[in-house]
């Protein structure tokens, strides 16, 4: 007796029919258990996580921190390197522009990164993302 890969009788008058819905099962079990339903509900938990627009603008602010951290020792070697020596008074107003810049740019990367996250949420929630601008 011949059988196919799902147990099924190549002899059966319903043949077919049986063969299609034992792979129809087999396709609905593998999107309710792999594919389909896992994935979707990962993109639901991102969707309805409100962490995930405080973690973005924390990850926002810390890169922008870093970058001015390695801009004020890449200033520093290029002044040198010209011969340029900034006396105390220089020093605290490039220090002070500097933190200012750095605070207005920390601000920008928070609120664009919560912008963005929450127009993905929304996104993915099916709602669409205005066009504003």
């Amino acid at each position: 007796m011949a059988t196919n890969a799902y147990g099924i009788n190549t002899r059966d008058k319903a043949y077919s029919s049986k063969s299609f819905a034992a792979a129809t099962r087999d396709q609905w079990n593998m999107y309710l258990t792999q594919f389909g339903v896992p994935q979707e509900n990962l993109l639901i938990n991102y969707a309805m996580d409100p962490a995930s627009v405080s973690n973005a603008v924390t990850e926002a602010r810390q890169n922008v921190g870093q970058s001015f951290g390695q801009q004020q020792g890449i200033m520093q070697r290029q002044m040198r390197g010209f011969g340029i020596e900034l006396n105390d008074e220089e020093k605290k107003v490039f220090e002070r522009s500097t933190k200012l810049n750095q605070s207005l740019a920390e601000v920008n990367a928070g609120n664009q990164a919560s912008s963005r996250v929450q127009d993905r949420q929304m996104g993915l929630l099916g709602a669409p993302v205005p066009n504003v601008g």
